[in-house]
Parts: C-alpha cells; sequence; structure tokens
C-alpha cells in the first residue's frame, strides 16, 4: 500500500509507541503525544496497538491512497472526508486507489492519528539517497 502526500501539513509526523529502556543513557523515548489514541486507532485496523501511525496537527496533510486500504481516524476531530463525503472518527474505513483524504477545520482536540492496516514501510536515509550521486 501506497499513500501519497498532495498537501503536506504543518508537523504531521510517523509516530509510534516509543523506545523505552535507553533514558539512563540521555535518550527520550518519544513516540505519540496521545498514546491512547494511537493505540486505539491501530486497534480499528488490526494493528499491534504500538504500530506506527501518521500523527497530524491543523492544518494536516491531504492524502491520496494509490491502493485500497482499511484506514481508521482517531484523537482529534479535524473534519475529515474522503472525496468529499465526510468520514467518521474511531470506526474503520475502507478506501479505495486514488480515493484522497483531507481534513477541513478543527472541532476537538490538537492531535489526529491514522492508522493504516498493516501499517508503514519506511525507508532509511540510505535506501532514499545514494551517496555519492
Amino acid at each position: 500500500m501506497s499513500l501519497k502526500v498532495i498537501k503536506a501539513g504543518i508537523l504531521d509526523t510517523l509516530q509510534d509507541g516509543g523506545r523505552f529502556g535507553n533514558q539512563h543513557l540521555g535518550i527520550n523515548p518519544c513516540g505519540a503525544m496521545d498514546t491512547y489514541a494511537m493505540q486505539v486507532t491501530n486497534i480499528l485496523v488490526g494493528n499491534h496497538p504500538g504500530e506506527a501511525v501518521i500523527e497530524l496537527h491543523f492544518p494536516a496533510s491531504v492524502f491520496m491512497f494509490t491502493h485500497p486500504a482499511l484506514i481508521a481516524l482517531g484523537g482529534a476531530d479535524f473534519s475529515a472526508s474522503i472525496n468529499g463525503e465526510a468520514v467518521p472518527q474511531l470506526h474503520p474505513i475502507i478506501v479505495g486507489k486514488n480515493d484522497v483524504l483531507q481534513f477541513h477545520k478543527p472541532e476537538k482536540g490538537a492531535r489526529a492519528y491514522l492508522a493504516v492496516s498493516g501499517g508503514f514501510v519506511l525507508k532509511t536515509l540510505d535506501e532514499q539517497f545514494q551517496y555519492p550521486p
């Protein structure tokens, strides 16, 4: 499954449950700001609760799905729609190829979460860029 960012949002990041056990070395565990919302959103699509999600702030990104997928939105309510039709929070949603997900206005909360069934596969910097060019 691929997700194409049509329009970048402000401070939208991929977040998971964090990396614990190294605080004694001065390493912050990080992770999602609203762990509960992240976990519930993941569970709705059948993922492990700590799987990576997209943490969204408003104005949020606009996404196009390049393949059908099962998604869920949780956390803040940013008045989401798919192809212009309103979609609910905290419900599994099936999206089709070329469907566009966008967020219109912040109704409640500060951070929304987008979970995709199967999670996200991320490339490392070494895979994205070849040095020397």
